[in-house]
């Protein structure tokens, strides 16, 4: 695909974002954190190996063409009326209700609502002065129990208005991609400068770290490096607004204890931040984009190859749809009659059907849990705990645990 398209398709895809910024604000509620881009990597139709199976030339690699919208639309509904932190303190807490009690007054305001049954419960929340963290957690809890449900069902009609306005956008802009005809390419220049590298291309430019443009050297097998690169920073970044990598990976020092108990393989990474090539006995890494990141040694998308027998690494992108996504794949690798291991690393969501699925399948063989002050990722350059924690599940058939036998102590082990 041509430089060109690759910055046209990125100019739609922030005109995209802009217009779900600006639905979710008419619905009065700021923007779910992260929710674009599961929505882009969820219904990408791409992003799941959909194009194998169409030969239909409105699909692009981003922009979903015909979007499934009600993961993004539950997404929402759960920051309605306002996302709330997590609270160790009264302090933290009483922050919460003030945010809280702010949110519900002015959706009732924005939607012209005066329910004053609501508003007598909400007035509940004035008198919290002499109460303890536990205390003022259960009261808090009673009474979003009773406003909560009224309120989203108030922003309802708006939510699935605003949505078939972004779904229609959508399919129109991926058409528009797939319809373009691109000018000549020019050639892309580059400008080195405090540890970082400038690569530009007409009006557009993209950046990334020396290190890491040195990284992407060493992997490259082409012969137009800094274009293949231009075209590679640009697609990542409009897939997540950031050049240096499409989700947090699993810290170097975790992956290295990982080589060392068998792994060859990954099955979610980039070539900016892949940790194994096809080298020295190594199966390699699996990436999100074949046309672009083929020349960095990608093998290609999880979702379209039949993988031999192996030792893999899965770090998948944090979306509900995705993991449950792959646990469903590797069940099919897992039945093979060859020796198959996975070893998962995913948030400690316990409501999560996808993390319950994950735990509960009948390969699984080692479960360990680390808390939020345990980092086993890595995050622009810095050691990274999810808030939730994280589950690390090892799944292996019969062969698989013959192969690369561990129990919890020496997993444990491995990765301490």
């Amino acid at each position: 695909m041509s430089l060109v398209t690759e910055e046209y398709r990125s100019n739609k895809v922030k005109e995209l974002r802009k217009l779900y910024a600006k639905l979710c604000k008419d619905i009065g509620i700021d923007e779910p954190r992260g929710s674009f881009n599961r929505w882009l990597l969820e219904n990408g139709d791409r992003a799941l190996g959909s194009v194998a199976e169409h030969n239909n030339k409105t699909l692009d690699y981003i922009i979903p063409s015909q979007p499934n919208m009600t993961p993004i639309k539950n997404e929402i509904l759960e920051d309605v009326p306002v996302k709330l932190n997590f609270t160790t303190t009264l302090r933290d807490t009483v922050v919460n209700v003030e945010k809280y009690v702010k949110a519900v007054e002015g959706l009732l305001k924005k939607y012209n609502n005066k329910n004053e049954k609501i508003l007598k419960v909400l007035g509940e929340l004035s008198t919290i002065d002499n109460l303890d963290y536990n205390s003022l957690n259960v009261k808090f809890s009673q009474i979003r129990s009773k406003i909560d449900p009224y309120i989203k069902e108030l922003v309802l009609s708006k939510i699935d208005q605003s949505l078939i306005t972004l779904a229609y956008e959508s399919t129109k802009y991926a058409a528009e991609v797939a319809e373009y005809k691109p000018v000549q390419d020019s050639m892309v220049n580059i400008k080195k400068e405090r540890g970082m590298v400038l690569l530009s291309h007409k009006t557009k430019s993209v950046s990334i770290s020396l290190q890491s443009y040195n990284l992407l050297k060493s992997k490259y097998k082409g012969n137009k490096f800094d274009t293949d690169v231009y075209r590679l920073l640009t697609r990542y970044q409009t897939l997540t607004e950031e050049e240096d990598g499409l989700q947090i990976s699993v810290s170097n020092k975790i992956f290295y204890r990982l080589i060392a108990g068998g792994v060859t393989g990954e099955c979610f990474a980039s070539p900016l931040n892949s940790n194994l090539s096809q080298t020295n006995g190594f199966w390699g890494y699996m990436s999100a984009f074949y046309d672009t990141d083929h020349w960095f040694g990608s093998r290609g998308s999880f979702w379209k190859i039949d993988l031999p027998s192996g030792f893999y690494e899965c770090n998948p992108p944090f979306s509900e749809i995705f993991m449950n996504s792959m646990v469903a794949r590797l069940d099919t690798f897992l039945r093979k009659d060859e020796a198959m291991s996975f070893i998962c690393f995913v948030p400690a969501w316990d409501d999560s059907p996808a993390i319950i699925r994950l735990l509960k399948s009948q390969y699984s063989t080692v479960i360990l849990k680390f808390t939020n002050n345990q980092p086993l990722f890595t995050k622009n350059g810095k050691s990274f705990a999810l808030p939730n924690g994280t589950y690390v599940c090892l799944l292996q058939n019969a062969k698989g645990k013959t192969t690369w036998y561990f129990d919890s102590e020496l997993l444990s082990t491995l990765l301490s």
